[in-house]
């Protein structure tokens, strides 16, 4: 009996790493002051977690946390242009 190596290859943790380097919670949290901060324009946190290759309730929590934090924080505002 021969092995099917082709059947049996684990792909290498370099070919599982997202494309983007950064820590998911950094890839959120920049699209989120992006559009949500500086352009008043609303992230839907489910879109955002496709967008930005991570799991829908990660992006859901982590952009509650942020709003919050913004609303408590009033130095927190857009940036006028």
């Amino acid at each position: 009996m021969t092995l099917d190596h082709e059947a049996t290859i684990i792909p290498t943790a370099e070919q599982e790493r997202p494309a983007d380097p950064r820590p998911a919670w950094e890839r959120v949290a920049y699209v989120w002051l992006a559009r949500e901060v500086d352009t008043g324009r609303p992230v839907d946190p489910t879109a955002l977690a496709a967008e930005v290759s991570v799991a829908p309730g990660f992006a859901r929590d982590l952009v509650r946390v942020l709003r919050v934090e913004r609303d408590r924080d009033p130095a927190l505002v857009a940036r006028q242009s």
